[in-house]
């Protein structure tokens, strides 16, 4: 049934969860007059509708979970009470129109769900520095370049803006967000390069997602040996334009590392083989690679070098008894 309106009776009410339930219709306004209101959950209850813009009233909310619903519509053009808001959840609903900046200005806000909806860009310039920590916007269609003030979100920790139109090149400015753990910006059109350099300054990182953008390549320096990625556990820049194979990103941490879908050629040489020894995901197909002289890591539980230019013998030197997958449906390997 439908949410009834007498709820805006209970004015001394401080927290409401009816997630997970089989509501319809929209969600009422007399929600906007409970003043004392610190916690609200409609998660997954098949509710429509505009976006309640009377919530974005409640001054003492920490917890706004809308998610996995159908709400529609834009946000408010400017909100300024939710001074103590701590978890905004509206990912999985069909919110149109563009991010407001005002989302990345609230004082207490650690983490903002987005992801799959309908917003548009581009995103807005972040007009000062923010607590926000994690933020996803993965999923929707925003468009239009990263904005360089990214840099004012100096404690985040997550940024997922996967599956959207975003295009340019990434700002020199996100490189230095040093306490990153996770970067996902797969599925873009992103293009330029990003040097080693420029990775070399988040030595937070753990997972870093770049796939998908088949304009944005990589660039290898000659002070590669001395840069250091200490948390690095994932590394995806599939279906990019990628010429050389990064040994820069040797880590005895790193666990997985695709390289599927580019155009990587020449070899692998022993040396660069060196150094991987928590590796257990390698894909590297549809490349060109000619030859491998030894396969990085000892501990490869999958190997993929299907769709390559190998031939002669395959090489046995390190490979893992419990390797579960070797992409062997290549030409001339003997």
């Amino acid at each position: 049934g439908s949410i009834p309106a007498s709820f805006g009776n209970l004015t001394q009410i401080i927290s409401v969860d009816l997630s997970i339930n089989s509501l319809e219709g929209q969600i009422p306004d007399v929600f906007g007059n409970l003043r004392k209101l610190t916690s609200l959950s409609f998660s997954s209850c098949n509710l429509s509708g505009p976006l309640p813009i009377t919530i974005f009233n409640l001054t003492r909310i920490t917890r706004l979970d809308l998610s996995n619903n159908h709400l529609e519509g834009p946000f408010p053009n400017h909100v300024s009470e939710l001074q103590f808001l701590e978890e905004l959840w509206l990912d999985d609903n069909s919110i149109s129109g563009g991010v407001p900046s005002w989302l990345f200005a609230l004082p207490s806000l650690p983490l903002l769900n987005l992801s799959y909806n309908k917003l548009v860009g581009p995103i807005d310039q972040i007009q000062k520095l923010s607590s926000i920590q994690i933020v996803d916007l993965s999923y929707n269609n925003i468009g239009g370049s990263i904005p360089y003030s990214i840099f004012d979100l100096v404690n985040l920790t997550k940024l997922d803006l996967s599956s959207n139109n975003l295009s340019g090149s990434i700002p020199y400015s996100i490189f230095y967000l040093v306490n990153l753990t996770s970067l996902d910006l797969s599925s873009n059109n992103l293009s330029g390069v990003i040097k080693s350099d420029m990775l070399s300054k988040l030595t937070s990182l753990e997972v870093l997602d770049v796939s998908n953008n088949s304009l944005l390549s990589l660039s290898t320096s000659g002070n590669d040996v001395n840069y250091s990625f200490p948390q690095l556990r994932s590394v995806n820049f599939s279906g990019c334009s990628v010429r050389q194979f990064p040994n820069f990103f040797q880590t005895s941490n790193l666990e997985v590392l695709d390289l599927s879908n580019n155009m990587i050629s020449g070899g692998i040489s022993k040396w660069k083989a060196e150094g991987w020894e928590g590796l257990q995901l390698l894909d590297l197909s549809h490349n060109f690679l000619a030859t491998l002289e030894q396969f990085p890591g000892n501990k490869l539980e999958y190997l993929n070098l299907h769709s390559n230019l190998l031939q002669g013998p395959i090489v046995s030197t390190c490979l893992n008894k419990e390797l579960s997958c070797l992409g062997s449906s290549f030409q001339r390997i003997n």
